[in-house]
């Protein structure tokens, strides 16, 4: 019985080791690749949702061939991942693709992709069981000369501070 009771704890060690241990490494060094285009800085947390600042992202305007840097930083004490795929690759509980960040809890993680000619299947969210649903969303073809949606919340502000009414 007891050697049972051994071997039990043994399995789970192997099981539990190497899935703590991807959540625990340490992120890429910040800004290590300088192939980006761009910056996509990302926060997510105990809200269930990606945020640039105050506001939450639902959608992504890209250009077709533009290589992004998405800084995506987990505040929460639990795991969240971010992948992209289409909506069928993306809704099974756990799903992971080629495109994305397995689940961490707490800190940066960085993703570099190069966005494809097209991109009107393409979403992007968290696969972590229960979350696709509050956390994922769309990618849209920005108009030729811009850069599409503001590359960190600085910039958001900027653009909020600009489009609102004068007092």
């Amino acid at each position: 019985m007891r050697s049972m009771r051994f071997a039990g704890i043994a399995l789970c060690l192997l099981v539990v080791t190497p899935v703590w241990a991807a959540a625990q490494s340490p992120s890429p060094e910040p800004g290590a690749d300088a192939e980006a285009e761009r910056v996509i800085e990302l926060t997510t947390g105990l809200a269930l949702g990606y945020s640039q600042g105050d506001a939450a992202v639902f959608e992504m305007a890209v250009q077709p061939g533009e290589t992004i840097l998405f800084r995506i930083t987990n505040t929460a004490p639990f795991a969240h991942n971010f992948y992209i795929g289409t909506d069928e690759e993306l809704t099974a509980p756990g799903a992971a693709t080629a495109d994305g960040v397995p689940a961490w809890s707490r800190g940066l993680r960085e993703l570099e992709w190069t966005v494809p000619d097209d991109v009107s299947a393409l979403r992007f969210g968290c696969t972590v069981t229960g979350h696709y649903p509050l956390m994922s969303g769309s990618f849209s073809v920005a108009a030729p000369g811009t850069t599409g949606a503001p590359s960190s919340p600085d910039a958001m502000a900027a653009l909020v501070a600009s489009a609102s009414p004068p007092p």
